[in-house]
């Protein structure tokens, strides 16, 4: 399974959110991910984005069910603190839309993706028939896990630890 994170087809919006790539990087890199024989892939949509009407999030959903990826993330955006977003919404730079928006698109989102065939097994998730995230149903099910690479997270019924998010200093590290 392979797994991107488109986050948005809105060049404003990626821009908003510091993403370095295009909508169009975001297509090509999903053709050229199915040319290459990933037959099980995940798009994540983020959702209450400041600035994003339901407009922008309707259009986003529609392009990527044209796209028929197997399995749909989608997340509300949520801000964090010691985040640049958090320091931006403190100091009122930046106001993060009302509840009600949040709740209205993510239940626009439920009923759509219901409606293209999508099932919802977790909160966030939706896939094709018989294509739940392994590693989700693993993780809730409080099984043990271990995972490699910068960030990865890992589990041994005991302990839940993570390596590094800097790739230079994970390879240094190895």
């Amino acid at each position: 399974r392979l797994s991107l994170g488109f986050q948005t087809f809105d060049e404003n919006l990626l821009s908003f959110l510091g993403r370095l790539h295009s909508p169009d990087d975001c297509i090509n890199t999903y053709n050229n991910a199915r040319k290459a024989g990933f037959n099980n892939i995940n798009v994540d949509l983020i959702f209450d984005i400041p600035g994003q009407t339901m407009e922008r999030w309707k259009n986003d959903l529609s392009k990527l069910v044209d796209l028929d990826p197997e399995h749909i993330s989608t997340y509300s955006l949520t801000v964090e603190e010691q985040t640049h977003l958090f320091e931006l919404v403190k100091s009122g730079k930046v106001i993060m839309p009302s509840e009600i928006i949040n709740i209205d698109m993510y239940i626009y989102m439920l009923k759509f993706l219901k409606m293209k065939n999508y099932i919802q097994y977790e909160v966030s998730n939706h896939s094709r028939k018989d294509y739940r995230c392994k590693h989700n149903m693993h993780y809730w099910g409080n099984d043990p896990y271990i995972s490699f690479g910068p960030s990865a997270h890992s589990y041994d019924m005991k302990k839940r630890w993570w390596n590094i998010d800097n790739l230079n200093l994970y390879i240094q590290s190895i």
